[in-house]
């Protein structure tokens, strides 16, 4: 895991909220609907000059080579169900670069996908219900049909998570 939180582009006036790490209830997983070689720092670039948000979206990215970039700390309240959401300050956002309307991550990315929850399970002290996918808390299809219908990338993710578990 790369940490590029400090190199993102951030605004130069507005900051998120921050919290404690006991409020945060979900690990909610997006997907960008970009190639999955999409660099973080150009998302960042777009939602900081173009929607005005503080930063990034997003607390952790994984390309599909598998690679994760943290992109906030923990106690950030990014706006993964948009900027006024009730949800925000209980998520953990975790993006997989890619669209997933009609095909899954890259084997790369359910593997590390996989240990980063288990990790992030086990140092938040969290239940395996706590993953979420995006569109179980705001109207929109991320992270993709694939999530719970058609191939079901949701249950393959679990299954990385508990193999990464042991």
């Amino acid at each position: 895991m790369e940490d590029i939180t400090d190199r993102l582009p951030r605004h130069r006036d507005k900051r998120f909220n921050q919290r404690s790490r006991d409020q945060i209830q979900y690990l909610v997983i997006q997907h960008s609907v970009l190639p999955g070689d999409f660099p973080p720092e150009k998302i960042a670039s777009y939602l900081v000059e173009k929607r005005q948000w503080p930063g990034i979206g997003y607390h952790f990215y994984i390309t599909s080579d598998g690679k994760i970039y943290q992109t906030n700390r923990l106690e950030t309240v990014c706006y993964f169900a948009g900027s006024n959401a009730q949800y925000n300050p209980q998520g953990v956002c975790i993006c997989f670069a890619g669209d997933f309307t009609s095909e899954v991550p890259t084997a790369a990315q359910l593997s590390s996908g996989g240990k980063l929850l288990a990790f992030l399970m086990q140092e938040l002290h969290l239940p395996m219900e706590g993953i979420r996918g995006h569109k179980e808390f705001v109207v929109t299809q991320s992270p993709g049909q694939q999530w719970d219908s058609g191939r079901k990338w949701r249950d393959i993710l679990l299954t990385k998570v508990r193999e990464a578990q042991g």
